[in-house]
């Protein structure tokens, strides 16, 4: 298993954003390379419930990396997958629209979006 982690930080309407991305490829990846995507976002609208819109996404995030790099990783001939955890999504999707300029999205084929995960009983 392979695991690269950077930042994306961009300007959007004169504000700072940045994006934390960490890729996880699979020891022998199959012959066509398709990369999951798992997405959560760590900024929140004024005044609102931070806490599961998104901060409980986030960890979830964190807890599948924490599963992926604390066990035997991915199995082999698995998709890579990338988790985005991504800045500006309550200004407008901006953190979203960012991660597609970058390479590691290329081979995105399938999406899970985590977002305000256990915000009602």
């Amino acid at each position: 298993m392979r695991v690269r982690a950077t930042q994306q930080s961009f300007y959007k309407r004169e504000t700072l954003l940045t994006n934390l991305l960490v890729f996880i490829q699979p020891t022998n990846p199959p012959t066509k390379d398709e990369t999951i995507l798992l997405s959560a976002h760590f900024d929140s609208a004024l005044y609102s419930p931070g806490a599961s819109d998104d901060g409980t996404g986030v960890a979830v995030l964190l807890e599948v990396l924490r599963n992926f790099c604390s066990t035997d990783g991915l199995p082999e001939n698995s998709r890579s997958v990338l988790i985005l955890i991504n800045d500006g999504e309550e200004a407008g999707l901006l953190g979203s629209e960012m991660l597609s300029q970058h390479e590691w999205a290329d081979n995105v084929t399938k999406f899970i979006n985590i977002d305000s995960t256990g915000s009602h009983g």
